[in-house]
């Protein structure tokens, strides 16, 4: 999918319009910090190394898995008892940050880097296709990766932005989570009803978003805040998803398996 290009010809949408200022792409460091307060799931041996399986024929190299969802972890968890409980009993549920992953990928090459495959939740999926379908079908055929969903209003259209509880700065959210947005969404239309008729979700993709943050100088990245889904919030309050956030350990167990 050809990704929205974060701010190319869009300004904030808010009570005001704000001016900024040029900046430079963001740093992995950056980029890492925003992406810090994103929990997910994996899993890994008592060791806490995840578990690992090969790469396609034509592909050098393992992957691992982490999910944006607990159906998800769970469906993984069930085929692995059925179709290798030996290493299925050695697993264990541990919690992770995408800005952890993230600083994996950027630090690891060469052949036995570990690639990681994120996982998004099916509803959250089934949310971007359906969303897709009604502005692109064309798009949302090629769709292929993690969705995130942003709002936008006005004519032209611009990135809707709130006010930051903790120091009252304009930030743009972004959401793993439609319904979420879509709250953001009603409460903007409230506050803003000259605007109200031009407000809606697009979809992009967790992948372009984090590769034109490293390539392009975009003022507005700066301002981008991704927000957990309420799903994940709630699984890490919860006594199940109390395993302490930790940087991946060097990969152990191989269930059998190629990732196509």
């Amino acid at each position: 999918m050809k990704h929205l290009g974060l701010g190319f010809a869009l300004g904030l949408v808010s009570s005001a319009v704000l001016a900024v200022q040029p900046t430079h792409a963001l740093t992995d460091a950056q980029i890492i910090e925003k992406l810090q307060s994103i929990p997910v799931i994996t899993l890994t041996d008592k060791s806490g190394a995840p578990l690992v399986a090969p790469l396609n024929d034509k592909q050098k190299g393992v992957f691992t898995a982490v999910y944006l969802g607990q159906k998800e972890v769970n469906a993984t968890l069930q085929k692995l008892k059925t179709s290798n409980p030996t290493i299925a009993k050695q697993l264990q549920i541990r919690v992770v940050t995408l800005g952890d992953v993230y600083k994996t990928q950027v630090t690891n090459s060469g052949d036995k880097k570990l690639n990681v495959l994120i996982v998004p939740s099916e509803a959250q999926v089934k949310s971007a296709i359906s969303l897709l379908k009604k502005n692109d079908p064309t798009k949302a055929q090629q769709f292929d990766g993690v969705p995130l969903f942003v709002g936008v209003a006005g004519k032209p259209k611009g990135y809707v932005s709130i006010n930051s509880a903790q120091d009252n700065k304009r930030i743009i959210p972004i959401f793993f989570d439609k319904e979420q947005l879509q709250a953001v969404l009603d409460k903007f239309k409230r506050e803003q009803p000259k605007l109200a008729p031009t407000a809606e979700i697009q979809v992009i993709s967790l992948d372009s978003l984090l590769t034109q943050m490293r390539a392009k100088n975009e003022p507005l990245y700066s301002q981008i805040i991704l927000a957990r889904s309420r799903e994940m919030a709630e699984y890490v309050a919860n006594p199940a998803g109390q395993a302490k956030p930790t940087t991946p350990a060097k990969p152990a167990v191989k269930p059998n398996g190629t990732k196509k």
